[in-house]
């Protein structure tokens, strides 16, 4: 067999792999609401409560700027995601569905 054809050969493995790793992990909202509850210690509140689509942040659940530094602890803990960039928390915190998707793209877990 010659070099070339290896080569093919080991990259498409890797990718099938790769593929396989993303479309078998998927994190569903109830999850997050559950895990955020119980990492955030939040009293009164249940996952049924928590609208996927409200702001994480001011109203909606009403969290706050240590809730966002316990946020990148809950990812890096739960689903190895490491946040490099703390600009683009903004947009990946905004609700609980963007959260959740945000895992589901990036899960290292």
């Amino acid at each position: 067999m010659h070099l070339a054809t290896k080569k093919i050969i080991v990259d498409t493995i890797i990718l099938i792999i790769n593929q396989a790793k993303s479309e078998s992990y998927m994190v569903d909202y109830r999850t997050i609401k559950e895990q955020l509850i119980e990492a955030l210690q939040l009293e009164d509140i249940t996952a049924d409560e928590i609208n996927d689509d409200a702001p994480l942040f001011s109203e909606g659940l009403g969290l706050d700027s240590v809730d966002a530094i316990e946020l990148v602890i809950f990812l890096d803990n739960n689903y190895g995601i490491k946040m490099d960039n703390i600009g683009q928390s903004r947009e990946i915190f905004t609700s609980i569905r963007t959260m959740t998707d945000y895992v589901n793209q990036n899960a290292s877990v």
